[in-house]
């Protein structure tokens, strides 16, 4: 237990020292003779043993048990469900509607249809539930801020909304049918060079 709150709670250096200790403490409570022999008289085996095990075991259990910060939160929101056209369809809705009371229930069945929380975390004993007003708050700050959107989704052109793009058009009074007309008469002086 000492180990496990070391690696969620304290440095590396720490949790070492515990992982050590806990080590140390499953061998000689096996009542393996051989191990415990192995353990006791061989060094090499001895530090190999818990190299390995804090290798294999510190990230992990670091990882699941460190405490939760505002930027999981964030990160876990902007994955969002994994759509990215429900992402689209969530930057063009808050747009209009990111203060109003109903939009919480709308992100919830946009995410996955059901009126449970948001978790965030999930299975780790850190887990934190957010009641949707609060993830509604939230993404409207992240929008706001231009940071719903990961940096991979932003450079993947393939990625971009059709339909904002058509409404951005339409709030400047340029029709799509112009846009698209200009857009191929472009690429036809483009293909002539």
């Amino acid at each position: 237990m000492a180990y496990r709150n070391a690696c969620g709670h304290s440095d590396r250096e720490n949790a070492v020292i515990e992982g050590n200790a806990a080590v140390r403490r499953a061998v000689l409570g096996s009542k393996d003779m051989e191990l415990i022999r192995l353990y006791s008289d061989v060094p090499e085996f001895r530090q190999r043993l818990h190299r390995e095990v804090i290798d294999e075991t510190y990230p992990k259990l670091h990882e699941l048990l460190r405490p939760l910060s505002q930027e999981d939160i964030d990160t876990a929101l902007c994955a969002w469900n994994g759509n990215i056209e429900s992402k689209h369809a969530v930057v063009r809705y808050m747009k209009d509607h990111a203060r109003e009371k109903d939009t919480a229930a709308w992100l919830a069945q946009e995410y996955g249809g059901s009126n449970s929380p948001f978790v965030v975390r999930a299975g780790s004993p850190e887990e934190t539930q957010l009641p949707w007003p609060k993830v509604q708050r939230r993404l409207a700050q992240l929008i706001q801020e231009d940071r719903f959107y990961t940096e991979e989704e932003q450079d993947r052109f393939d990625n971009i909304d059709p339909i904002a793009i058509r409404e951005a058009l339409e709030e400047r009074g340029m029709s799509t049918d112009r846009w698209q007309t200009r857009k191929n008469w472009t690429m036809i002086r483009l293909s002539n060079r």
